[in-house]
C-alpha cells in the first residue's frame, strides 16, 4: 500500500487493448490498498501525472499507524466494508457460503449472554456477519465493564483484528 505525500496520480485500467481512467489521486490519498490486504496481483496501473512523492506503508507501518488512533481506522475500515457487503455480488458469496457450509461449520450459533470473543484473545484472522440476533461490545475497564456499541443483524465485527492481526480489542 502507498502513501500520496505529494502531487497527483491517475489509476487507469486498460481493457481490450483501451486505457480507462479508474480515478485521480491527490496529496493524502492511499492507494494500492485492495493488494496489500487480500494478497492478490494490482489490477491498476499508476501513473504520476504531476512530480509526485509515494510513502510505501508496509504491514508493520499499517499497524503503527492503527494503534496511533483505531477508532479511525475503524470507522472508515466498517465505512468500506458496509459499501463492499452490501453490493449483490458480496451477497451471492455469503448466501453461497451459507448455503453450502456444513451443518456444524462456518455458521456459529451463541446462547444470550454467551462470550463470542473477548477482548484481549489474539486474532484467528477471521471476522464476523450477524445473521441474526443482537450483540454488545464490551471494553474491559477493570473491575467493570463498559458497553461501547450494540450490533445486530447485518452488523460485522472483529475486522480491525483481521486486519492488523493484533489482540481483540472488545
Amino acid at each position: 500500500m502507498y502513501y500520496l505525500s505529494h502531487g497527483s496520480l491517475r489509476s487507469i485500467k486498460r481493457i481490450n487493448g483501451r486505457n480507462y481512467l479508474l480515478n485521480d489521486l491527490q496529496e493524502g490519498n492511499f492507494f494500492g490498498e485492495i493488494s496489500f490486504f487480500s494478497g492478490m496481483r494490482r489490477f491498476s496501473t499508476i501513473v504520476a501525472t504531476t512530480d509526485a512523492v509515494i510513502v510505501p506503508i508496509d504491514k508493520k507501518i499499517f499497524v503503527n499507524l492503527v494503534n496511533i488512533n483505531p477508532e479511525i481506522v475503524f470507522q472508515h475500515l466498517k465505512s468500506f466494508i458496509w459499501r463492499l457487503v452490501n453490493t449483490e455480488k458480496a451477497n451471492q458469496i455469503i448466501k453461497n457460503q451459507i448455503e453450502s457450509a456444513p451443518r456444524d461449520t462456518d455458521v456459529r450459533k451463541f446462547l444470550k449472554g454467551e462470550p463470542i470473543l473477548k477482548e484481549g484473545d489474539a486474532s484467528n484472522e477471521t471476522m464476523y456477519f450477524i445473521l441474526n440476533g443482537e450483540l454488545s461490545v464490551f471494553k474491559d475497564r477493570g473491575e467493570e465493564k463498559d458497553l461501547v456499541n450494540v450490533l445486530s443483524k447485518g452488523d460485522f465485527f472483529g475486522e480491525l483484528s483481521l486486519i492488523s492481526n493484533q489482540p481483540r480489542t472488545a
